[in-house]
């Protein structure tokens, strides 16, 4: 059973390999981004979190696309989740502003 389960998982890499490197096999080719938005803008913060896309979903660490992420100035805080085979997830949570100035005039 083990020589079975050892030789699918050999022709499955195989059929990746290809001329492709090792590192572009799982290249994050998309960004989800999902969350209530208020304030911030998805277009934007998908401009932000772009610095991810072509990394390797397997090499890519998870905090430090914490860091990307959380650079984003009306994040507060973000949940990321690697989906197989080739897109990252990420659930924002938006800052609530203290104060608004200028409403009521």
């Amino acid at each position: 059973m083990a020589a079975l389960i050892g030789a699918v998982l050999l022709v499955l890499v195989a059929s990746f390999q290809s001329n492709d490197s090792p590192d572009t096999w799982f290249a994050i080719q998309k960004i989800e981004i999902k969350g209530d938005f208020k304030y911030a803008v998805e277009d934007d913060l998908q401009a932000d979190f772009s610095s991810l896309l072509g990394q390797s979903l397997l090499g890519v660490s998870l905090s430090d696309s914490l860091v990307v992420v959380l650079s984003s100035e009306w994040v507060a805080s973000a949940e990321i989740r690697k989906v197989w085979p080739n897109t990252l997830q990420v659930l924002v949570h938006e800052y609530t502003p203290l104060a608004y100035w200028g409403i009521g005039n």
